[in-house]
């Protein structure tokens, strides 16, 4: 049986995302995935608000574009900054605009593998096209790609909204030698339609995909990300009672999870 870590991306309380650093230790849950900071001022701010509050960046966003002639070289700058907060792994978009330049961001994937290697860091690589449109996708590049810090995100509610006629847990089973982390999302299983409400009120199978996840028998970070429904107009207490209601969602279908 696996044991899961449950974070919580700020974004989910939509517009009042600053409130989720004293709403989540109210819930019971003590990990986040924020934003990398990019000086030393974020960096301080940063963790003077989670050691107030005794929560954990379990992991960094840290976009990736292959297109920018100067990505390593950013990417060895901002490392100091990174291991100040202490997440384990880093998610990532990685994107390239043209998809005859896909392969190229092979390399580059691989020379950031090996500065995150360095550092005792995992890259996850989000569901987005073109690196991990899929199973199939992701499968791809992590195959080409080849280096032990390049790991899966596996997004539960991307793999609808960036694919036709999929079933999620059998893309999930495409990249189960690589996964590293979970964006746990709901949604509709429908293309390009921005529907994510509540863990549990939409259409995911997530029994069924914590009964895949279970066979892996390791430790997985499950980051709740709830993006809202096109047009919705929310309070700070609405947003308040969705992340909890997700929460406890997720914690009566986990057998152990922190």
């Amino acid at each position: 049986m696996s044991k899961y870590l449950l974070s919580c991306r700020p974004g989910s309380y939509r517009q009042y995302a600053m409130h989720a650093y004293e709403h989540l230790p109210e819930i019971g849950v003590k990990y986040m995935e924020i934003k990398t900071p990019s000086n030393q001022e974020d960096v301080n701010f940063t963790k003077e608000m989670l050691e107030e509050l005794n929560l954990q960046a379990l992991s960094l966003n840290y976009p990736i574009n292959i297109d920018d002639k100067n990505n390593i070289q950013k990417f060895e700058d901002i490392i100091p900054l990174i291991k100040q907060i202490g997440p384990t792994y880093l998610f990532s978009s990685v994107k390239v605009k043209k998809e005859k330049k896909r392969a190229k961001g092979y390399r580059i994937l691989q020379e950031i593998g090996d500065i995150a290697k360095e550092n005792d860091l995992f890259i996850s690589v989000e569901t987005h096209p073109p690196y991990n449109t899929n199973g199939d996708r992701g499968k791809e590049t992590m195959e080409n790609v080849d280096h032990p810090n390049i790991k899966i995100n596996f997004d539960t509610a991307n793999i609808y909204y960036y694919n036709k006629d999929v079933d999620g847990k059998e893309e999930l089973k495409k990249v189960l030698p690589w996964l590293y982390s979970i964006h746990i999302k709901d949604c509709r299983k429908k293309t390009k339609d921005w529907y994510f409400p509540a863990i549990g009120d939409g259409e995911v199978d997530f029994p069924g995909i914590i009964a895949i996840l279970d066979g892996l028998d390791k430790t997985i970070p499950l980051t709740l990300e709830i993006e809202g429904i096109k047009g919705e107009k929310l309070s700070l207490e609405d947003v308040k009672k969705r992340v909890e209601k997700s929460v406890n969602y997720l914690k009566s279908i986990c057998k152990n999870i922190e």
